[in-house]
């Protein structure tokens, strides 16, 4: 656009036609680059006087429309190449976090572990976990994702490995705080790269794919376990031995694997033509830009909670409802701290206060301790409550046998038995992860999604104490209603708190949702265990894992009532 018109040949020309020759060769040059003029559209012109940090660099000042780009080819592309990754590190990283579960039938009788060791051991992870997620999605955002997951995946690897080696107490809760702190930052950092690829209108099938990795890392756990339990004696070894090696060492692998194919960004994204790219770009940028507009635009709330006057200008005449509605997705950017700025930089300081200031964030978030008490107490001692009702003693110290009825129970050692049948429950929450996310998705509503699984299942989930003296069948099926529940409205929440959180917040939101909500991941575990060992009888447990998870989605359908509806579907 260097074209300047000659005054000495066109002394006449008007402003008009100057313009006209300018958009000319403008259409010109867009032709020679392979662009149609007409698909193109400027982007949102993000706030000068704002940083940029948690915006994606842009190739060029358009953006590419569908017209120019086949969109479901492009995100088919992507789904090929993140979510087979991503899917395989959520797998291994739950088969090594969880697999106690299933070694825990052989290993609690051979080191003479009781109950509460146990749930203590098994939450103790969730407070190295909790701890350190919000520090290592920063260290993230300055080593690459790529390399950082890489790092993490290793050390967890090595770590879930060195349990076969251990004696006592003292090594069982220090291999399970070390395995915390090496898998801290795998999910929040997954999240994160995840925003970076997809748009809000279709993340939450994305997450959904992901995360069913959870339900099916149990099923296929379940009959890995059986089959290293089995090898009890091979080489001395005994079969919890071979579960911790042989269960750890794929994730070394996979590291390298994850290091080599992951893309840090859409502009790395090789895969991708650079007409695919640049649409990316463009269409991610743009939900970003929005969400710093909304973020940019209002004040932060006072002690009561309202939103206070804004620092940027919030038009005078506008309603207290729409001030609110312009602060929702992304809570003040108000100064923060001058040592937080001097200790990480302005940018990253931001980006705390953001992430810490925002309402929404510590409200999900509260909900997610509540699920987390009951999914954490679920995944952990679920083996377990199988094994006790193939014994028919689920629900009382001596044998009731009538709670047995039904289930297989002969020719088979009870300990294999039921890390077999654990896969049927998560199985089925695989399944329903998938169905509830896509039709979220299609729906575009997230908060019901979140809520009506836990909470209906919940309560299914409670009545396992009252079937149970009197089928095995009828409780093993309120069994798989607690899992499903725990299982489902996982992608829809992540795509809330994404939506609610968008903006430079993101890169702290994530992590400090999840690790605010993990420590129910400590305290769940550790009542359970306490409440088996005074008991001898899993009728407590269940009873309050049920009315824990329900509780976590009634707590989230309030929410209904204070969400920015212009924004959100609901």
């Amino acid at each position: 656009s260097m074209w300047q018109p000659s005054m000495h040949k066109q002394p006449s020309m008007s402003s008009l036609e100057v313009a006209s020759r300018h958009r000319e060769q403008e259409q010109k040059q867009e032709l020679s680059n392979g662009l149609d003029p007409s698909s193109v559209t400027p982007l949102l012109k993000a706030d000068p006087t704002r940083p940029a940090f948690g915006k994606l660099k842009t190739t060029s000042s358009l953006s590419v429309s569908d017209k120019r780009v086949d969109v479901n080819l492009l995100f088919r592309k992507l789904n090929w190449r993140l979510l087979p990754l991503f899917w395989c590190m959520v797998v291994l990283n739950y088969v090594d976090r969880t697999n106690l579960a299933f070694a825990a039938i052989q290993l609690n009788e051979d080191l003479e572990f009781g109950p509460q060791t146990y749930g203590l051991g098994s939450g103790l992870f969730f407070l190295t976990y909790a701890t350190l997620q919000v520090p290592s999605n920063i260290i993230l955002r300055f080593v690459g994702g790529p390399r950082w997951l890489a790092f993490i995946i290793t050390c967890w690897g090595v770590c879930a490995a060195a349990f076969a080696g251990i004696t006592t107490k003292t090594h069982f809760f220090a291999l399970r705080a070390l395995l915390g702190m090496a898998e801290a930052g795998a999910f929040p950092g997954m999240w994160y790269i995840l925003n970076k690829f997809y748009p809000p209108d279709r993340i939450t099938f994305a997450f959904a794919v992901v995360e069913s990795g959870v339900a099916l890392s149990h099923t296929i756990a379940a009959p890995l376990a059986a089959g290293l339990l089995s090898m009890d004696g091979v080489w001395g070894l005994r079969g919890w031995q071979w579960l911790f090696v042989m269960e750890g060492l794929p994730s070394v692998i996979l590291a390298v694997v994850m290091l080599n194919m992951l893309p840090s960004s859409p502009e790395e994204a090789t895969f991708l033509t650079p007409l695919e790219r640049q649409y990316l770009i463009s269409r991610v940028g743009k939900s970003q830009a929005l969400g710093d507009a909304d973020a940019g635009s209002a004040g932060g709330t006072n002690g009561n909670g309202h939103l206070a006057s804004s620092a940027n200008g919030v038009e005078s005449g506008t309603s207290p409802r729409e001030k609110e509605v312009a602060g929702a997705i992304t809570t003040s950017r108000g100064s923060t701290g001058g040592w937080l700025t001097r200790m990480i930089g302005a940018e990253l300081a931001e980006a705390v206060h953001a992430a810490y200031s925002n309402k929404y964030v510590w409200f999900l978030a509260s909900s997610k301790v509540l699920k987390d008490m009951a999914g954490f107490g679920v995944i952990f001692f679920t083996p377990m409550v199988i094994q006790a009702l193939l014994r028919g003693e689920a629900v009382g110290g001596s044998p009731v046998k009538k709670a047995a009825k039904g289930l297989p129970t002969q020719g088979h050692d009870p300990g294999v038995q039921a890390a077999l049948l654990t896969s049927v429950p998560f199985a089925i929450a695989a399944l329903a992860t998938l169905a509830v996310a896509h039709h979220s998705q299609r729906e575009g509503e997230k908060v019901l999604h979140m809520a009506l699984p836990p909470l209906v299942c919940g309560l299914l989930f409670s009545a396992f104490p009252v079937v149970a003296p009197y089928s095995g069948v009828a409780a093993f099926v309120c069994l798989c209603f607690g899992v499903v529940g725990v299982c489902c409205g996982a992608a829809p929440g992540l795509a809330l708190i994404s939506e609610l959180a968008a903006g430079p917040g993101l890169l702290v939101a994530l992590p400090l949702y999840n690790s605010l909500g993990n420590l129910g991941g400590f305290i769940g575990p550790y009542i359970i265990g306490s409440l088996l060992a005074s008991t001898h009888s899993f009728a407590w447990p269940t009873a309050l894992m049920g009315q824990s998870l329900a509780m976590s989605g009634a707590l989230v359908i309030v929410l209904l009532h204070h969400l920015p509806r212009p924004k959100l579907r609901v």
